[in-house]
């Protein structure tokens, strides 16, 4: 499985800490996927723009195309849709770090920060391992946030298992 998924409360750094790990995969020679769960509110295109009217009016897929970039829209029922639409996607890359959004089978990770909240976002029982500044559980496998080396090495071992 390539599905690593990265949890937590906002403001734990958990965009900070996928930006880095994507950094440190593909200077290893790694592919990887990124994706960001948003807020239910979050509008890709604002109200009246081309693209969005495309999809209001009941477009299928619509792209969005630049000079260097492209992205993809496609209307879903829910999130957890993407799993279902970009499995094709998702196999032409070594890694799928997910902000916020996981499934059967993907690595959980918590990024915690005990500023934040005094609780995690995540059942104990579904952790791979928690980030944060210090060890939150003793059976639970910990790394500081600041060591994404050791937490790239870790995401290859489960790659591979």
């Amino acid at each position: 499985m390539n599905i690593f998924s990265f949890n937590g409360w906002s403001g734990t750094g958990k965009t900070t800490l996928i930006t880095k790990l994507i950094t440190e995969l593909s200077s290893r020679g790694w592919k990887v996927m990124g994706v960001k769960k948003v807020p239910e509110k979050f509008h890709l295109e604002p109200e009246g723009k081309d693209s969005r009217r495309f999809l209001e009016h009941g477009a299928d897929t619509v792209y969005l195309v630049a000079e260097r970039q492209l992205m993809k829209m496609r209307s879903i029922n829910k999130p957890e849709d993407f799993f279902i639409l970009a499995h094709d996607d998702r196999k032409e890359h070594d890694f799928v770090l997910i902000e916020g959004l996981s499934t059967e089978g993907s690595f959980i990770f918590e990024v915690y920060n005990p500023e934040i909240s005094d609780t995690l976002k995540t059942e104990k029982k579904n952790l791979n391992a928690v980030i944060s500044e210090c060890q939150v559980f003793n059976d639970i496998k910990y790394f500081n946030r600041d060591d994404i080396k050791s937490l790239a090495d870790h995401l290859e071992i489960l790659k591979r298992s």
